[in-house]
């Protein structure tokens, strides 16, 4: 008899558990394998509660960059310094353009660095001209690659390989905090590892990997290209399979009529309807500002009356500083006393350090991108998803945010990944509040051809529409039994 093949996921961030959670990853796998997920103590109950009972669930022996009880000590800092370097390194290649995501991100960098005083703001600079001068050299980048793994030895899940012995170790990115130190171990341990990439900029906004995998998942071919030529990932180690997150919207499976979606969310279903998914704390009080003008705009009749809002609170609002969210929950409190505003609060399990988003919370998102004729947004992947069904959207580019510790303005956030999109034609830029209500006020004036909208979705969602989940699950299963 064949031995079923064991993989065992590490997802240090809640982001990662939750997006192969909801995708049907983990059922999808556990239904072929063995599965075992590792994730932090602090998500451990919550983790506990919804996944099946025949996957395996353990704790990450890792102490975590964001979680307040890392210390850093001296290997640690000196690591810390080359990550720093690596993530903003792009590899340049004279057959393909340069990645637009590194000048933004090093602007900001030294930015934040330069109120630190002269000495951080120096060694910032070294770190800028060493980027700057290995993104043009491989073998540079190699040398202090090689110097990086010696610093992420590590021993830290012993018991979890001698309990298991995995055919295949999976995590979410490619050296991110300690994803690195998973890989590290599994290629210590003489297993392979797989990277599956869960975001539509990850690949072009995180700088050059901290450590290699063995493999990589992409969703369409300029990832897998991006992959290639900014990240040095050899060709025959990426596999385009397709968008597992965004199965749910091609399936359609879970669609509800409009008359009876709009009647349980208390909104009229003849009126047209905006859906406006809020942004993170990231734009937290260019957030607040916009939110106070659509009070303003609805009292003062500036908003017609025949239009209709879906406030979606952005699910990192359960996460962050308890100050920023009483602050957007107090005028989320005045906007839905208002006829024809709707809030949604999201559906989680968990807050504190940790949440996660339920199945019904992607049912109410499916039948929001159905039944909402336009999508306002800040950079937000919800422009892409809207745009797969055939509706406008608009992306605000006016107003400041911030970008470790230091403010942006929002129309120099100009990241490789933003500039793609461009290139379609879909999403329309908003330079000010006055010109989003005279775009609102002429709804029917913005349509779609669906030409654009059928290039877009080969372009971004790739292959498998709706599969994708499985195909992930069939090309885990080949890979843990090379």
């Amino acid at each position: 008899m064949n031995k079923i093949p064991t993989v065992i996921f590490f997802c240090y961030r809640l982001i990662d558990f939750r997006l192969l959670f909801n995708s049907k990853v983990f059922k999808n796998c556990s239904d072929r394998m063995s599965v075992v997920v590792v994730v932090p103590k602090s998500a451990y109950p919550y983790c506990k509660k919804i996944l099946p009972k025949k996957i395996k669930l353990r704790i990450l022996n890792h102490a975590i960059v964001k979680e307040g009880h890392y210390k850093a000590d001296f290997k640690n800092k000196i690591e810390n310094y080359f990550r720093n370097i690596f993530s903003l390194t792009y590899a340049k290649n004279k057959n393909f353009r340069d990645c637009m995501s590194q000048k933004p991100q090093i602007d900001a960098f030294l930015n934040t660095q330069k109120s630190k005083g002269p000495l951080k703001y120096l060694l910032a600079n070294c770190i800028v001209q060493i980027a700057l001068l290995i993104s043009n050299f491989r073998l540079l980048r190699n040398f202090l690659s090689s110097i990086l793994f010696l610093l992420l030895k590590n021993d830290a899940h012993r018991n979890i390989y001698t309990e298991f012995k995995p055919d295949l170790i999976v995590v979410g990115s490619m050296g991110l905090d300690v994803d690195a130190q998973v890989i590290h171990e599994a290629r210590s341990n003489n297993i392979k590892t797989l990277v599956i990439n869960q975001s539509w900029d990850r690949i072009v906004c995180k700088g050059y990997p901290i450590i290699h995998p063995d493999y990589l998942i992409v969703w369409n071919k300029h990832m897998k290209d991006e992959s290639i030529f900014y990240l040095d990932m050899p060709s025959n180690s990426i596999f385009i399979e397709g968008a597992a997150n965004w199965d749910y919207i091609f399936k359609k499976k879970k669609k509800i009529d409009k008359k009876t979606f709009f009647k349980s969310i208390n909104l009229n279903p003849k009126l047209k309807t905006i859906y406006y998914p809020l942004s993170s704390a990231f734009w937290h009080e260019e957030l607040i500002n916009n939110l106070n003008q659509f009070l303003i705009a609805r009292q003062k009749k500036k908003l017609n009356n025949n239009l209709q809002i879906i406030f979606r609170v952005h699910p990192y609002y359960w996460i962050a500083d308890k100050k920023h969210r009483n602050e957007l929950f107090s005028i989320l409190s005045k906007l839905e006393k208002i006829k024809g505003f709707h809030i949604d609060y999201n559906k989680v399990i968990g807050t504190g350090n940790s949440y996660i988003l339920t199945d019904k919370d992607q049912i109410s998102l499916l039948n929001f991108y159905e039944h909402a004729d336009v999508c306002i947004s800040v950079l937000s992947s919800s422009m892409l998803e809207m745009s797969f069904f055939g509706k406008p959207s608009f992306n605000f580019v006016f107003g400041v945010g911030k970008m470790r510790g230091h403010k942006i303005e929002l129309k120099n956030y100009n990241l490789h990944h933003i500039n793609h999109l461009k290139s379609f034609n879909l999403i329309k830029n908003i330079n000010a509040f006055s010109d989003l209500l005279k775009e609102l006020n002429n709804i029917d004036k913005n349509k779609i051809e669906k030409l654009f909208i059928k290039n877009f979705i080969f372009s971004e969602a790739g292959v498998n529409l709706g599969e994708a989940s499985i195909a992930y699950a069939n090309r885990i299963l080949k890979l843990s039994t090379i």
